[in-house]
C-alpha cells in the first residue's frame, strides 16, 4: 500500500484507474475500511467507485472527497482473490441488490448529482464527515444550494430521531445503493411499526444457559459478544444446544445467512435478547425469506447437529473428511482460516491459508481441547475453498 501519497499522484493513479478500468483497493486516510471496486466518474472534489463485497458480489458505490482519499492500490493479492470471486458471483448473485441506480455525468458535480439522486429515490445513505470517524445513517430529505439535510435512522436506538443540516464542503463520503442499504429501504414499512425497547442482556453462566435454552425453544435472535474480543459481536439463533457448546446459525447485517458458529458456552461473555438491533434484523431476515433470497448459492442453512456427540470433534471431522475451509479461535487467542487434512481422537493437523494461499503445506498438529470456537460454511470459506481448488492446492 502506498502511505501518504501527495495529492497530484493520488488524483493521477484515481485517473488512470478511470481510464483503464482496473480493479482498485481505495484506502482511506485514518480509516480502515478500504473500497474495493472500479473508479465510475471523477471531478475537482471527489470521485465516485463501484465497490464490492468481501464476496465478489456488487455493493453500492461510495462517492470520496480527495481530502478522504489516502492512497489507491492497484496490484496485490487481495485484488487477486476479489477479481476471482467477482468472476464467481456473476453467477451467483443472491438477490440482485447492491446494483447502482444512476448513471452520472461529468457536467454536473459529483456530490451534487450523488445527494440529489439519493433524495429523489428516497434510498437510505451512510455519510461520513470529513476530520470524524462517525457514521451517519438514514435519508437526505432536503438538498440546497451548499448543503442537505439528513434524516438519522439509528438501528440500535429506534427512538432516537435526530434532522442534521450538513454542509457539503464536510462531506468525506457518502455510501449509497449497497446491499444493507437497499434492504433497509425495503424493510422500513416494517421498521416503521416497531417501538423502541431496552436492551436486556445476561452475563451469568447460569442466566446465559436459560437464555440459551429459551432462545432455541422459541426460535428468537440474540446477539453474543465473546469473551475473546469484547468489541466483536454476532447476531444468530440457537441450532443446537450442549451441556457445554452450542451451535448459531448467523446472519449478517443484511439479514442474510452467514454460516455457523461453533463455541464453547464458556467463551461466552454477554447476551442480548432483546434489543431494537434484534428488532431491526428480524426484519431484514423476513424481508429475505419474502425475497426467497436469504441463502446465497452455496450455502446451507439446514443443517442439522446431534446434541448427544462432543460437537468440535464432530464438525472438525466433517471439515477433514471434506477438506472444508473453517476459521477456528484457540484458547490462547490464536485464530487462523484454512482446512485439515488429518483428524484424530484428540488432535489435528492444520493447514493456514492467508489471501488464497497455504501458508504451511505440511501442518501444523493442534490438540482439539484446545479450540474454543469454530465458524463454517460460510461464505468467504466456500469461496477459499474454491479458489484454491482452482489453484490445485486443495
Amino acid at each position: 500500500m502506498k502511505v501518504g501519497e501527495p495529492m497530484n499522484s493520488k488524483v493521477n493513479d484515481l485517473q488512470y484507474a478511470l481510464r483503464t478500468g482496473a480493479l482498485v483497493n481505495v484506502y482511506q486516510v485514518d480509516d480502515d475500511i478500504v473500497y474495493t471496486g472500479f473508479v465510475l466518474n471523477m471531478d475537482e472534489q471527489g470521485i465516485i467507485v463501484a465497490t464490492y463485497d468481501d464476496g465478489g458480489e456488487e455493493d453500492g458505490a461510495v462517492y470520496l472527497s480527495y481530502s478522504t482519499v489516502e492512497s489507491v492500490e492497484f496490484s496485490s493479492r487481495d485484488l487477486d482473490n476479489i477479481e476471482f470471486r467477482i468472476n464467481y458471483a456473476e453467477d451467483h448473485q443472491s438477490l440482485g441488490l447492491g446494483q447502482i441506480a444512476t448513471d452520472f455525468n461529468d457536467e454536473e458535480p459529483l456530490l451534487n448529482q450523488v445527494v440529489e439522486s439519493v433524495m429523489q429515490n428516497e434510498a437510505f445513505a451512510m455519510v461520513t464527515l470529513k476530520n470524524t470517524d462517525t457514521y451517519l445513517e438514514g435519508k437526505i430529505t432536503r438538498v440546497f444550494d451548499s448543503d442537505l439535510e439528513f434524516s438519522l435512522f439509528d438501528k440500535f436506538d429506534l427512538g432516537h430521531h435526530e434532522r442534521l443540516t450538513i454542509a457539503f464542503e464536510s462531506v468525506g463520503l457518502i455510501e449509497f445503493n449497497g446491499k444493507e442499504l437497499s434492504i433497509q429501504d425495503l424493510a422500513m414499512a416494517g421498521i416503521e411499526k416497531l417501538k423502541p425497547v431496552e436492551e436486556s442482556s445476561v452475563e451469568s453462566a447460569s442466566a446465559i444457559g436459560q437464555v440459551l435454552e429459551m432462545a432455541q425453544a422459541e426460535d428468537q435472535f440474540l446477539s453474543f459478544v465473546p469473551k475473546s474480543d469484547p468489541e466483536m459481536f454476532f447476531v444468530g439463533q440457537i441450532n443446537t444446544l450442549t451441556a457445554d457448546t452450542v451451535i448459531v446459525n448467523l446472519v449478517d447485517m443484511a439479514g442474510q445467512f452467514g454460516g455457523y458458529w461453533l463455541t464453547k458456552r464458556s467463551a461466552i461473555d454477554r447476551v442480548t435478547f432483546e434489543s431494537d438491533y434484534l428488532q431491526v434484523i428480524s426484519q431484514f431476515v423476513m424481508l429475505n425469506k419474502a425475497l426467497a433470497g436469504l441463502i446465497p448459492t452455496a450455502l446451507n442453512d439446514e443443517r442439522l447437529f446431534d446434541p448427544t456427540t462432543d460437537l468440535f470433534q464432530s464438525v472438525l471431522g466433517q471439515a477433514a473428511q471434506f477438506k472444508r475451509v473453517l476459521r477456528i479461535r484457540l484458547h490462547s487467542g490464536e485464530v487462523m482460516v484454512g482446512y485439515l487434512s488429518q483428524i484424530g481422537a484428540a488432535q489435528f493437523i492444520f493447514h493456514e491459508v492467508d489471501e488464497g494461499e497455504v501458508q504451511n503445506p505440511v501442518g501444523q498438529l493442534i490438540a482439539t481441547k484446545d479450540v474454543e470456537e469454530i465458524a463454517f460454511d460460510y461464505l468467504e470459506a466456500i469461496l477459499i475453498e474454491k479458489q484454491l481448488k482452482v489453484q490445485g492446492d486443495l
